[in-house]
C-alpha cells in the first residue's frame, strides 16, 4: 500500500514538472511571437511615417519642422514609435533626416536592414527622405489639394485632352470659348450665340433676327397685309 502511495506520489511530481515545463515552453514561444510582431509594426509604422512626411512636403511646400509638427497628420492608433522613442527630424535643402537610437547596435541594423535609404552609426538609425520630385526638379504640376503657398500650381497652363472620359459633378464652368459636338442639358441660359444649325422641337424666344431683318416686324407686317386683305374682301374688291 504504502509503495503504491509512493508511485502515485512520482506519477503525480512527473506530471506537475511536465506541464511546468510545457507552460514554459509556450510562455517564451508567445513572448517571442509578441516581440516579432511588435517589431513588424515598428516597421509598418515607419513606412507609414515615411509616407506621411512626403505627403506633408507635398501639401505644405515644406518639410515638417520637427515630429510634434508631422505627428498632428497621424492616426494616433498607427503612431508606434520603435522602442518607444520619438523620432528627430533634421531638413537641409532637398533632404529630410528621420533619426532614432536603438538600444543595441544589433538592434538598429537589423531595423535599417529594412528600408533602402537607411545608415547605421553605433546605436543611431537615420533614415533618409528625399524631396518630393517636384520639389527636387523644379517642375510644377496641377494639384487636386490648393497648394495656397504657389497659386500658380493651382493653375492649368495646358490643354486637357480627356480622351471621351467625362467630367462629373462640376458646380460651376466659366470659359472663353466652347466647343461642343453633342450638348444635352435641362436648361440653358446664354447671352449671346452663334448658331450655324439648330434643329428643335419648341423654340421660344423674345426677339430673333435674321440676315432679312427683325422676325418680329416681319410677322407685323404680315399681319397688317392680312388685316388690309380682309379689309378689301369686305368692301367687295380683292378676288
Amino acid at each position: 500500500m504504502q509503495q503504491a502511495k509512493g508511485f502515485l506520489l512520482m506519477e503525480f511530481i512527473a506530471v506537475v514538472t511536465l506541464l511546468s515545463g510545457l507552460l514554459l515552453v509556450v510562455g517564451q514561444w508567445w513572448q517571442h511571437q509578441a516581440r516579432l510582431d511588435q517589431r513588424q509594426q515598428w516597421v509598418s509604422h515607419t513606412e507609414y511615417l515615411r509616407l506621411a512626411a512626403e505627403r506633408f512636403w507635398l501639401q505644405q511646400g515644406r518639410p515638417p519642422h520637427d515630429f510634434a509638427e508631422l505627428q498632428q497628420t497621424l492616426d494616433p492608433e498607427t503612431a508606434i514609435s520603435p522602442w518607444q522613442q520619438a523620432w528627430r527630424l533634421h531638413s537641409e535643402a532637398s533632404l529630410l533626416r528621420l533619426q532614432i537610437t536603438a538600444p543595441s547596435e544589433q538592434q538598429a541594423r537589423w531595423f535599417a536592414g529594412h528600408f533602402h535609404a537607411a545608415t547605421v552609426v553605433g546605436e543611431e538609425i537615420t533614415l533618409h527622405q528625399w524631396a518630393p520630385l517636384y520639389e527636387a526638379t523644379g517642375e510644377q504640376y496641377l494639384y487636386r489639394v490648393a497648394r495656397p503657398d504657389k497659386p500658380e500650381l493651382n493653375q492649368l497652363s495646358v490643354n486637357l485632352h480627356m480622351q471621351q472620359h467625362q467630367l462629373t459633378g462640376i458646380g460651376g464652368v466659366v470659359a472663353t470659348r466652347a466647343n461642343f459636338a453633342n450638348l444635352q442639358t435641362e436648361t440653358l441660359l446664354v447671352n449671346s450665340a452663334n448658331i450655324a444649325q439648330i434643329d428643335t422641337q419648341r423654340l421660344t424666344a423674345t426677339q430673333i433676327e435674321t440676315p432679312l431683318g427683325d422676325l418680329q416686324q416681319l410677322l407685323d407686317r404680315v399681319n397688317a397685309y392680312e388685316l388690309l386683305w380682309l379689309e378689301c374682301r369686305n368692301a367687295g374688291g380683292c378676288q
